[in-house]
């Protein structure tokens, strides 16, 4: 009887966000069905989780966001087709060969072997996982995959959730295409860890770093794969540690800046660009440290970034070693040349600067980039808009939460702003033909890590909407988030299974 009663509680309490969710799945449905043929079973599945999950998403913010995560990661590691996120193919072979205790790669290509198994599930790719009758049983054999040399720029941190996975999958006795489902699954599970981690230690903020691990290419990401769910799970710890050292009452310690480095250094091997976080406890004012003298704090922070940049050309160089294979299928790329372009840019760098800016502005201010998911093939299409909105709204609700100075301010600019631009500048640099201002091969996913700072940028010292402050309760900020991730279940749903 008492549960009976606190249902219908909640019910009333909850009601207009479930009226949401039925306008936002009729609007997916509608936008997404290329027939009237649809998967009811499947979508009536989708829309009952989603509207238990908002009746009864536990009060703690942390523990609200690891559970979205769980359900809703599940569910793209099961719908996704097989090998749907860019270069799963060779992630998956890199777990693999992680899996079978390999953790170095090897330039002799003849020496690059992989398990059967790789190429028998990459021969499924783009099939439906769910009711997909090949799940053949585990060969002996290994199989030359060269491919795999592509994932050279990272280490091993990446892949072992998948790896793990694969591992217990065989132990079990499962097939092929069930162990590889098992090591998507696991994945999900490591990011929803490494999340639940994040929103605890970013206190206060901690609207902002779960609203950034919910982000639907974030969710897409971790059912795969792909090591990005092992970066930004990382990436969103490092985001809250410095989120705490901004907010909370206790001085900042020795021991924070030490597990903040260390951390940094993991991202050396996760994504290279974005080991520039590290400069981000450079503008914390002196006065937020205990016990260091001036000049002692000045030392921790030029000590910090020196170790991660000494470690980072470290990486770089021991990375180059391994060199991919090319593949010069497209025209484009024969044009492609590092050497001149840089000379191409060294020329004329006003007219490359602006080429630069235009691109991060293009990903950053069009959701449309970063809600596409597959290999760029389909995504939230109109819907896609509203994140934007939505994004606002974030930042309206947590208007004037904290208050910064400029200098912190400026140094959230420029790390932000000098990630963004690197970005760009590498694949202007090794993906766009020469003499070229139209930058290829940048994708928005690769710049999702940012948002966390971008909204606290808007954020912070908002005392313009300060009245804003607190309009949306926690559970409605994630319970909206729920109605893009089921947007993201339904582009791939009614694209793979109508």
């Amino acid at each position: 009887m008492m549960f009976f009663q606190q249902t219908l509680i909640r019910l009333k309490e909850r009601y207009p966000l479930l009226i949401g969710l039925s306008l936002v799945f009729f609007l997916g449905v509608l936008f997404y069905a290329n027939q009237p043929d649809l998967p009811l079973s499947l979508l009536a599945v989708f829309y009952l989780t989603a509207a238990l999950v908002i009746t009864y998403l536990p009060k703690r913010l942390d523990y609200a966001t690891a559970l979205v995560i769980l359900i809703f990661g599940g569910f793209s590691a099961i719908v996704s087709p097989i090998m749907d996120v860019p270069d799963e193919n060779a992630h998956y072979a890199r777990s693999s060969l992680l899996a079978e205790g390999q953790l170095n790669l090897n330039n002799d290509q003849n020496k690059v072997l992989v398990s059967e198994d790789v190429q028998a599930v990459i021969d499924q790719s783009g099939q439906p996982y769910l009711g997909n009758p090949n799940n053949h049983e585990h060969g002996e054999g290994m199989i030359s995959f060269p491919s795999v040399l592509m994932t050279n720029v990272y280490y091993n941190f990446g892949y072992l959730p998948q790896a793990t996975g694969l591992i217990v999958g065989e132990w079990l006795g499962l097939g092929v295409l069930k162990t590889y489902l098992l090591g998507r699954l696991m994945t999900v599970l490591a990011y929803g860890v490494l999340v639940f981690i994040a929103v605890r230690l970013a206190g206060s903020l901690g609207e902002l770093v779960a609203v950034a691990a919910l982000l639907p290419m974030n969710i897409f990401l971790s059912g795969s794969f792909s090591q990005d769910p092992v970066f930004m799970g990382v990436l969103l710890i490092v985001t809250a540690l410095f989120f705490s050292m901004l907010t909370k009452e206790k001085a900042v310690g020795l021991a924070d800046i030490t597990l903040y480095t260390v951390l940094c250094l993991m991202l050396v091997t996760l994504k290279l660009p974005y080991i520039l976080f590290i400069g981000l406890p450079f503008f914390l004012p002196t006065k937020r440290f205990k016990n260091l003298t001036t000049f002692q704090v000045w030392l921790v922070k030029f000590s910090s970034v020196l170790t991660v940049l000494l470690v980072a050309i470290v990486w770089y160089k021991l990375s180059g070693q391994i060199k991919p294979p090319t593949f010069q299928t497209e025209e484009f790329l024969r044009q492609v040349d590092p050497g001149k372009q840089l000379g191409a840019v060294l020329q004329t760098p006003h007219l490359y600067l602006i080429a630069i800016m235009r691109n991060v502005g293009g990903h950053l201010l069009t959701a449309d980039s970063v809600n596409t998911f597959g290999w760029l093939t389909y995504g939230l299409g109109p819907m896609a808009s509203m994140m934007l909105v939505f994004l606002f709204s974030v930042i309206l609700n947590n208007a004037n939460r904290v208050t910064v100075s400029k200098w912190v301010k400026l140094g959230l600019f420029l790390v932000f702003a000098a990630i963004a631009s690197g970005i760009s500048f590498a694949l202007l640099l090794s993906w766009t033909p020469v003499g070229s201002y139209n930058i290829l091969g940048v994708q928005g996913r690769y710049f999702i890590g940012l948002y966390p700072l971008i909204l606290l940028f808007f954020a912070s010292n908002n005392k313009a909407f300060a009245r804003c402050q607190g309009f949306l309760k926690e559970h409605q900020v994630i319970s909206i988030s729920i109605y893009f991730l089921v947007l993201l279940l339904l582009a791939t749903t009614l694209r793979y299974y109508a």
